[in-house]
């Protein structure tokens, strides 16, 4: 009966150990997908390249400051694109004057 027991406690502690390592590399795998696009944007983003320095040079890229120049680097690309809409639509505007003055 004790024996029983004892193995009955030993299942269950190896499966909470088998479910606890398993929610660990789960948990590490979405870390390093996490980590690894920071890296990526660290390289797509301009500003970010002295992050990049920081990170060659023995110290650690600074993740926040990453995503920070990645989101006001995206905010740039947006204006600029509306910028660049509103200029074509003028663009277009006077085309279509043009063509109808002749």
């Amino acid at each position: 009966e004790a024996e029983n027991a004892q193995k009955q406690a030993q299942l269950m502690y190896d499966k909470r150990r088998k479910r606890r390592e398993s929610h660990n590399a789960v948990e590490r795998r979405r870390r390093d997908n996490i980590n690894e696009k920071i890296q990526e944007l660290s390289h797509l983003v301009p500003d970010c390249f002295g992050a990049i320095n920081a990170a060659a040079s023995g110290m650690k890229a600074n993740k926040g400051a990453i995503l920070r120049k990645s989101v006001d680097y995206i905010r740039q690309l947006q204006s600029l694109v509306n910028q660049q809409s509103g200029r074509m639509r003028d663009l277009e505007e006077e085309v279509r004057r043009l063509r109808h003055s002749q």
